[in-house]
């Protein structure tokens, strides 16, 4: 079944059972595809109520119409960079004010909600890349304390970083396909965004690999200094020349100011550190087949 078969059955079949304020819904896209299908699922999923609301069974329709017209079954998946987009989906939902995030006093050409091609940290003005992966020497040798894996040449950086992409892609997309799932099957009550209390226990469940990090760090970490640990972590300024080093501190204290919208970044974060971990059990030795067992077994 193509796209197009698909997005025809669900005009044909579920169209008729919506009320007529949801209709724009399924013709916001132009071309039929597989994603748009996760986008109506999704787009659905925040006009419910409750769990009991009649769009639910629409949701669970159109479901098994992307799923199960294919063996084994296609699963859903975002289309990169849409973290950002859906943040700002559940956060309406749930009324939380979001207003004051978008945009820094003072500093109206700065995107707080801007990203890296390469990594969750933001990027230069005027360029898609952090200071970290761009390859025009902003800055030559990371400190050790630094949280990358390639730590000096700017070019081997950028290297690194490219190669880690897809699979960063791969897992931010895995990552945020199954939180949005789980919040609308939940009847929007899982534990979406960050909590004001308890983060700790938030962190360990559902960004690991970043609290690992963090905890091998930081032996205690209290709600109120939480945020000011994941900059620390993740986008210190102090590891950058000048004027750099200022664009960092603008966009930190924006995000000090408003803690919750973190949660984009922390994703991605979570996303690349375990795209590092999944690719470093590929290196050497620990590769499938490598070794004299592996060229035996080969053979």
């Amino acid at each position: 079944m193509t796209p197009a078969v698909a997005m025809g059955l669900v005009k044909a079949h579920l169209v008729p059972l919506v009320a007529e304020a949801h209709h724009g819904i399924f013709y916001k896209r132009k071309a039929a595809s597989w994603d748009g299908l996760f986008f109506i699922y999704a787009d659905l999923g925040f006009c419910c109520g409750s769990s009991e609301h009649p769009l639910v069974d629409v949701m669970a329709a159109v479901k098994l119409i992307h799923g199960q017209t294919k063996v084994p079954p296609r699963e859903f998946q975002f289309p990169t960079s849409v973290e950002v987009t859906y943040f700002f989906h559940v956060c309406g939902y749930l009324k939380v004010p979001t207003e004051r995030w978008r945009r820094i006093a003072g500093h109206p050409y700065i995107d707080p909600f801007r990203f890296c091609t390469f990594c969750w940290r933001q990027p230069l003005p005027r360029r898609n890349l952090c200071a970290i992966h761009t390859s025009s020497g902003q800055l030559e040798v990371l400190p050790d304390r630094s949280i990358e894996t390639v730590h000096c040449s700017p070019a081997a950086r950028y290297r690194a970083g490219a190669r880690e992409r897809v699979l960063f892609d791969t897992i931010a997309n895995r990552l945020l396909t199954s939180e949005v799932t789980e919040f609308h099957e939940s009847g929007f009550q899982a534990p979406f965004l960050i909590p004001a209390t308890q983060v700790s226990d938030w962190l360990s469940e559902r960004r690991p690999a970043v609290w690992q990090v963090l905890s091998d760090r930081q032996r205690t970490l209290a709600d109120g200094t939480v945020t000011a640990r994941f900059l620390n972590l993740l986008q210190d300024p102090s590891v950058f020349p000048l004027p750099v080093r200022r664009h960092y501190e603008i966009v930190n204290r924006h995000y000090l100011q408003h803690p919750a919208m973190i949660w984009p970044m922390l994703l991605r974060a979570e996303a690349l550190l375990r795209a590092r971990a999944e690719r470093k059990q590929g290196w050497g030795g620990r590769r499938s087949g490598a070794g004299r067992r592996g060229r035996q077994e080969r053979g």
